[in-house]
C-alpha cells in the first residue's frame, strides 16, 4: 500500500516508468491502462497549473470526429 505522500505523487505522475516505480509493478509487466477509483477532491488543493486546467470550461470533440462505424 502507499501512504498519502505517495498517493499525491502518483496522482500527478505522467509517465509509465514513474507509475510502475510508485506502485512497485515488476518489469515483466507492461502498464497499458490505469484509472482512478475514489472521490473527486477540491480544486483548491491542486497545484496552480492543474487547478487552472480543472476549472476551465471543457472543450470536447464531437463524437463523429472520434468514433467510426464499420458495417
Amino acid at each position: 500500500m502507499f501512504d498519502s505522500t505517495t498517493k499525491k505523487e502518483f496522482v500527478f505522475t505522467k509517465t509509465k516508468k514513474k507509475a510502475k516505480e510508485l506502485l512497485d509493478i515488476p518489469d515483466e509487466y507492461e502498464t497499458v491502462a490505469m484509472f482512478v477509483i475514489g472521490y473527486q477532491g477540491e480544486a483548491d488543493q491542486l497545484p496552480a497549473d492543474l487547478r487552472e486546467r480543472e476549472l476551465k470550461e471543457r472543450e470536447r470533440k464531437p463524437l463523429d470526429e472520434i468514433l467510426s462505424r464499420v458495417e
